[in-house]
């Protein structure tokens, strides 16, 4: 262990030669001053662990030599210790006024002096040591509650058709808010409040995290989700901590959403300024029933472009103020009907219950969160879409042709998409969406959504926003990827990516003779192109994961085109 220095203060050399003998003796290091201002001047030229100041000087006195010191010092534990031969009890307080921790009486005794410093300087190490442990709990807080807000804050929640309001208690919320997307185009929205808040309740988050999007990305129900949320919080969970849900399950197909509760408040449906629906909770919180005893029962609603479905944890309904009163759910419920009927910013939710706490402080966390059902109607609306049938789109040949394929595409899309629009919408989602709605097409929905997001992610990251591939698939590196490509997309102001998808319905024949694919229905071809300088897409391909390769295996043909901005896929719809 380093030495410890001892700063020694006293204009009477006699007194010091003693006491810094004493002090030699014990084993510290001592720095001397005669003076106030050589004092200061000592402290900040070698900063002591421990102060022994004498009270009278001439000058600066030691009082105000220790205001001094500890006004400039940004250690907080540096104990001091005057030096006195005052002994009334208004002259010792004056001293602990000052700042001062302790004295000791002239003459000095050795005995006492060395007990006072050795019990100072323990308590100044232990202080320390406690000190460095609560910095490193809370540098490890810190991570784990900015790990938790990168859950909460999934890009899959910032799309025009949702609003949310999250108010943690603490930085780590127990109250959890996901959305993720099938590779059918189908949506879901998660809802979910821990017993209690702040750290223990929100370690939670992560499980639900990566069970629900892992879930939702491999095309599973919300039904099948919330058995398998049930099952590992029940299994994994501390007794007695629950998970309180509410989802929401939207088919882009038939403008209709299913919705499930699990011990949350009511989920409002609201249409012209009124709640035209309730779905109030059928099911015990998620972690409390074994797998055997769980079912999850659904409501279906279809819906209509001006609903609005609100799911609310109860952090608002029960906020109470200084008296006492609960904000409570009649309340609650004119506050969301006023912010949808004034067209009000959603975090108004915030603002009306802070407002009715006053300086009574949260007790819970405030999470609210809208979908707006008119995106479900008319979701194409942000771009230059061209959808033309087989009659309209004649004089546009194909420029291959497969065997048993017929020349003229059975439906054709076309899609124009410059920066604002890129910015708008998912358009991933939104293509899939509309090829979806071909028959033949939705029998393979989730190759093509796939190959829809490999190609346009490519057009868009390395071709308009000119993005390096190495990044994306180097893990440690990958989060400045997507910093990167958010900072991009908000800034790019030109550029464009061209998309022609075209469906190509087996006709039985080929010039005359039987297809030999009698196990396909046909072909989905696509043709995208961006405007950006292209990219080294062999390169990419090596470095790829999954993404190119998958393409490549996926599909019967992958041919890049110019500098690697063009690239044209052939998928023949063979039945598994």
């Amino acid at each position: 262990m380093d030495q410890e220095r001892i700063l020694l203060v006293d204009d009477d050399p006699d007194q010091v030669l003693l006491v810094r003998r004493y002090l030699l003796a014990m084993g510290y290091d001592v720095v001397v001053a005669y003076d106030g201002k050589e004092a200061i001047a000592k402290f900040q030229q070698h900063p002591p662990s421990l102060a022994i100041l004498d009270v009278v000087m001439p000058g600066m006195n030691g009082l105000e030599v220790t205001r001094a010191i500890k006004s400039m010092t940004a250690d907080p534990l540096l104990p001091v210790i005057f030096l006195t031969a005052l002994e009334e009890e208004s002259d010792l307080a004056r001293c602990l006024a000052y700042g001062g921790d302790d004295f000791i009486l002239k003459p000095v005794n050795k005995l006492i002096l060395q007990a006072r410093i050795d019990a100072w300087i323990r308590k100044r190490r232990l202080a320390l040591q406690l000190k460095s442990h609560r910095d490193q709990l809370a540098q490890e807080r810190q991570f784990i509650e900015e790990s938790l807000s990168r859950i909460r804050n999934a890009p899959d929640l910032d799309t025009p058709d949702l609003r949310y309001v999250m108010t943690p208690v603490e930085a780590s919320s127990g109250d959890v808010l996901l959305a993720a997307t099938r590779p059918d185009g189908g949506r879901h929205i998660f809802l979910g409040d821990f017993t209690g808040h702040g750290l223990p309740a929100a370690l939670g988050a992560p499980l639900v995290s990566d069970i629900f999007t892992g879930m939702s990305e491999r095309g599973f129900r919300m039904d099948a989700i919330l058995l398998e949320l049930n099952n590992k919080l029940n299994q994994r969970m501390p007794p007695g901590a629950f998970l309180a849900a509410a989802a929401l399950e939207m088919n882009p197909y038939k403008q209709a959403v299913q919705i499930w509760n699990a011990g949350l408040p009511d989920v409002l449906i609201m249409e012209a300024g009124r709640i035209i629906r309730r779905v109030d909770s059928r099911i015990p919180p998620l972690g409390i029933l074994t797998g055997d005893q769980f079912q999850a029962p659904t409501v279906r609603s279809r819906t209509s472009p001006m609903q609005r479905i609100v799911m609310s944890t109860d952090g608002a309904i029960e906020a109470q103020n200084a008296n006492g009163d609960y904000f409570g759910a009649d309340a609650y419920e004119a506050l969301l009907l006023k912010i949808q009927h004034e067209e009000l910013p959603f975090d108004h939710i915030h603002t009306a219950v802070r407002q009715f706490c006053g300086a009574t402080p949260p007790q819970d966390d405030v999470t609210a969160v809208e979908l707006n059902c008119q995106n479900l109607h008319e979701p194409f609306a942000e771009s230059r879409i061209i959808v033309e049938s087989a009659a309209q789109f004649r004089a546009h040949r194909a420029r291959q042709s497969a065997c048993g394929h017929s020349e003229d595409p059975t439906w054709r899309l076309d899609a124009t998409l410059e920066p604002d629009a890129l910015r708008g919408s998912d358009w991933v989602i939104q293509l899939t969406r509309m090829a979806l709605h071909r028959p033949t097409l939705r029998r393979h929905a989730q190759k093509i959504f796939i190959i829809l997001r490999e190609t346009f992610s490519n057009a868009l990251d390395y071709g308009l926003l000119r993005l390096d591939p190495s990044l994306k698939y180097d893990l440690a590196r990958s989060t400045q990827y997507s910093k990167l490509r958010q900072e991009r997309l908000r800034e790019l102001t030109e550029g464009e990516i061209r998309i022609n998808i075209a469906y190509f319905a087996n006709t039985g024949e080929c010039s005359g003779h039987p297809c030999s694919e009698q196990d396909c229905s046909g072909e989905f071809r696509l043709d995208i192109r961006d405007s950006g300088a292209g990219f080294d897409y062999v390169a990419a391909r090596q470095q790829s994961q999954g993404g190119l390769r998958a393409l490549a295996r996926l599909c019967d043909e992958v041919n890049y085109h110019d500098q690697g901005n063009r690239l044209t896929i052939t998928f023949r719809l063979r039945e598994d």
